[in-house]
């Protein structure tokens, strides 16, 4: 993706709509279209880890037939960064101009 700006209008890979408000090397700060009064910030890169999987009894025992761990007892989670996102406009004029006249031709 192309490096984002103060104002471009993404989508991010967990669906959201944001209006991006700073962006500094390695986190990127944005604004949610979906909901009011909130704020959000991403990395720019996509981040791996391992989790405890929900599988796992009190005693710290992995079941062997679970799908998602295969009986680790851990599943890698990934946490998806600005640079998942999808750029939708360059500023909030084109996105609500490009949203009212989508389905008119004109």
């Amino acid at each position: 993706m192309n490096k984002l700006r103060i104002g471009n209008v993404i989508k991010t890979k967990y669906g959201y709509i944001e209006i991006v408000t700073d962006v500094r090397d390695d986190y990127t700060n944005t604004v949610s279209l979906n909901y009011s009064n909130v704020s959000s910030g991403y990395k720019t890169k996509d981040t791996k880890r391992k989790v405890e999987c929900n599988c796992v009894d009190m005693c710290g025992h992995a079941m062997p037939d679970c799908p998602k761990c295969k009986g680790t007892g851990q599943v890698e989670q990934t946490r998806y960064g600005s640079d998942s996102a999808t750029l939708i406009a360059n500023n909030v004029k084109e996105y609500i101009l490009d949203s009212l006249t989508k389905n008119f031709n004109f």
